[in-house]
C-alpha cells in the first residue's frame, strides 16, 4: 500500500492517508493492473513505454513536511544494456502526471534505473522544480545479484526543501540498505501520486509489484 504520514522533527505520527485499493480513482494505463491484495502490477518490458498511473490526492493531503512510504518489488528481472537508452521508473508525488523522457512537472519521489554503463540498479532520490532538478543515488546493486522476486521498501521524506530517500530490506523499515538526501528550492502543488514507467529500447525488463 502507498501511505503518506505526517513529519514532526523526525518523530512520524499517524498516516494522514493511506492508498489501499489501487482500482478505484486511480488512473491505470495497459502496463499497470490493480491486484485483489490492495496493490498493483506493473508491466516494463518493451520499447518505447512512456505510461503514468497516477491519482490526484487533493491538496488537502500534501504539505511542505511529510513521509511517503511503499514497497517495490521485481518479479522478473534482466539488465537493461542498450548503451543511450533509458529504463527508468518514477515514483512519487507530483504537482501533475506527465510523461516524457524527462517530465517537467513539479515531482519528488524514487527514481528507479537500470544502468546501461555500470550494469547496475540504481535507487535514486528525484527532487524536481520544473526543469530543475537534484538527484542522488541511495542504493546501487549488480544486476547480477538480483534474485526474484525481491522486494525493497522505500521511504520518501519531505521536509521543507529536504528530501531523503530510504531504501530498507524489512517492512518495519528498519533495516537501512542506503539513503541519499539533496535540498531543491521552488517545488510547489504536489498532490498526484505518480507512477511513470519509461523505455527506450526492449532490452531489459522491471516487471514488477507494489502491495
Amino acid at each position: 500500500s502507498k501511505r503518506i504520514v505526517g513529519l514532526s522533527s523526525d518523530v512520524i505520527q499517524t498516516p494522514t492517508t493511506e492508498a489501499v485499493d489501487f482500482s478505484s480513482g486511480y488512473t491505470l494505463p495497459a502496463k499497470f493492473s490493480a491486484t485483489g491484495s490492495n496493490g498493483y502490477t506493473f508491466t516494463e518490458n518493451a520499447s518505447s513505454i512512456d505510461q503514468v498511473m497516477y491519482k490526484d490526492l487533493t491538496t488537502d493531503v500534501v504539505g511542505t513536511k511529510y513521509v511517503m512510504r511503499f514497497p517495490f518489488t521485481l518479479t522478473s528481472f534482466t539488465g537493461h544494456t542498450t548503451s543511450a537508452n533509458n529504463h527508468k521508473q518514477e515514483i512519487g508525488l507530483g504537482a501533475s502526471y506527465g510523461t516524457g523522457e524527462d517530465p517537467t512537472h513539479d515531482f519528488v519521489g524514487l527514481r528507479y534505473t537500470g544502468n546501461q554503463s555500470t550494469s547496475k540498479i540504481d535507487f535514486q532520490i528525484l527532487a524536481r522544480d520544473g526543469s530543475t532538478k537534484n538527484v542522488s543515488a541511495a542504493y546501487s546493486l549488480a544486476y547480477s545479484s538480483v534474485s526474484t522476486p525481491t522486494t525493497w521498501y522505500i521511504e520518501v521524506i519531505r521536509d521543507g526543501d529536504v528530501y531523503t530517500l530510504n531504501v530498507y530490506s524489512d517492512s518495519a523499515y528498519s533495516t537501512s540498505l542506503g539513503t541519499a538526501t539533496v535540498t531543491q528550492t521552488g517545488i510547489t502543488g504536489l498532490r498526484y501520486f505518480n507512477h511513470h514507467l519509461f523505455t527506450q529500447s526492449s532490452n531489459g525488463v522491471s516487471n514488477g509489484s507494489s502491495a
